[in-house]
């Protein structure tokens, strides 16, 4: 599903205020680290024919490329772990991550040129720490349905957060990432100096922000537009995030390309937003107003064999919160099935931060530092429990779907809780579709050109 989300906080004087932001959506992505014609999802190896004399000619010269021909007759390339020598072309590699020929010839006591020219995450280079050798595992939607029609509860794999892997970063010492922290930034949307990679045509933004020269945006810009870029991650707000996101494209003979009509929002995401506030007693209220629009895809689809729900808190548990307090017996996943059709949805809650290092998942687990160094997995990326604590009450203040414009107050609410409160909004989006379409509106939407139209099937 595609859309928009923008929020604009104002500040209340003489009182902090909490807030958080979430967005979420639905389905397909999937990435692949190989390139055009290959075959299969395992890394495949290159070979190249040198170029022979002129004159050669019968089936020797096919030979070369079924590796039946004499020695040096075909340069694979690969991962290499061989000393470069730069009179000898048959060492050469390049790049941090070895790319570079041998004899892909690999065993155990093997030379270094024996054992080149391919990867096999086994041999590494001195010096070399990265075990993936430069490449990146990437999940995949499953999406076959095997010619069963199930409850969407008997398959709730189809509702993972697959768009959220425009935040993925390797769960290893060196913390490679190809995204952002989150789909939500500041944003100057048409009002901002469009910054472009020289040869591309990304499409401008359409939207100017609700006051001022910014708002919150959850939302990613077209591939090339380089105008906002990740401070942490160095990576821009743009479609090259989730380029590894999804695989179909606009149709055979449609011309039109791919899916992903950025600006827009993925499918089948989750991102948040949040912002803390001290409470100094017991009896402290908040007040809480902002300006926000939005401008999400309303398509949903009731397809007995392909209706999908979503995870309400995390996806640890098919079934209600096993977290003893207010929230305990909640649904943790909602479902397609039983209760209808989750829609993109922009959400804004009111709830209390967790403790990093001491919190509950729907399932009822318990964590603590450990295996890693706090409780909380990922301190930059993390599930809407790890954002509010479930043993602690959580209050929906606003739910919102398709096209709004207009402001939201929330004045003197009794909080109770002598603690600090975490406010946040969430944008929810479902699945089936593998990229991003702007949602249709006659407004001005934040990201999507006016007029276009939305190509996803089903929207939380």
């Amino acid at each position: 599903m595609e859309g928009h989300r923008r929020i604009r906080i104002r500040s209340i004087p003489g009182l902090a205020a909490a807030l958080a932001l979430t967005a979420a959506t639905c389905h397909w992505s999937s990435a692949r680290a190989q390139g055009p014609g290959d075959v299969g999802s395992d890394p495949v190896e290159r070979r190249v024919s040198p170029a022979r004399p002129h004159g050669h000619r019968g089936g020797a010269s096919r030979a070369g490329l079924a590796r039946a021909a004499l020695i040096g007759d075909s340069i694979w390339i690969g991962h290499s772990i061989q000393t470069q020598n730069p009179l000898d072309h048959t060492t050469f590699s390049y790049g941090p991550y070895h790319v570079g020929v041998g004899l892909n010839r690999p065993k155990a006591g093997g030379s270094a040129a024996e054992n080149s020219g391919l990867w096999d995450w086994d041999h590494m280079a001195p010096g070399e720490a990265d075990s993936l050798q430069g490449w990146w595992p990437m999940r995949r939607v499953y999406s076959i349905t095997g010619g069963l029609t199930l409850a969407d509860t008997d398959r709730p794999w189809w509702a993972v957060d697959i768009g959220n892997q425009g935040n993925y970063v390797l769960n290893s010492n060196n913390g490679r990432t190809r995204g952002v922290l989150s789909y939500w930034h500041v944003d100057g949307g048409s009002v901002a100096t469009q910054v472009r990679i020289p040869g591309t045509n990304p499409l401008p933004m359409t939207w100017a922000p609700l006051d001022g020269n910014g708002s919150a945006w959850c939302g990613l810009r077209a591939h090339g537009d380089m105008t906002y870029v990740d401070p942490v991650t160095g990576n821009p707000y743009n479609a090259t995030v989730m380029e590894f996101n999804g695989e179909n494209g606009g149709g055979a003979g449609s011309g039109v390309g791919t899916s992903k009509s950025f600006p827009g929002y993925p499918s089948q995401m989750d991102q948040m937003l949040y912002r803390d506030v001290e409470m100094t007693s017991p009896s402290a209220s908040l007040n809480l107003t902002f300006l926000y629009q939005t401008a999400m895809s309303t398509s949903a689809t009731s397809t007995a064999s392909t209706r999908t729900g979503w995870f309400q808190f995390d996806p640890t548990v098919v079934g209600p919160v096993a977290v003893a307090g207010p929230n305990a017996g909640i649904a943790n996943y909602v479902p397609n099935t039983a209760i209808g059709q989750p829609a993109d949805s922009f959400m804004v809650y009111l709830g209390v931060p967790v403790d990093i290092d001491d919190l509950y998942l729907a399932d009822g687990s318990h964590h603590v530092p450990g295996p890693t160094p706090h409780g909380v997995y990922d301190l930059k990326r993390r599930w809407f429990s790890e954002v509010l604590r479930l043993d602690m009450p959580i209050v929906e203040v606003l739910h919102v779907s398709g096209n709004v414009n207009t402001s939201f107050t929330l004045t003197a609410r009794t909080c109770r809780l002598s603690t600090p409160r975490r406010a946040g909004q969430r944008t929810s989006t479902c699945g089936w579709c593998s990229g991003a379409r702007p949602t249709a509106t006659s407004t001005t939407s934040p990201g999507a050109p006016p007029g276009s139209s939305t190509r996803a099937a089903r929207a939380r």
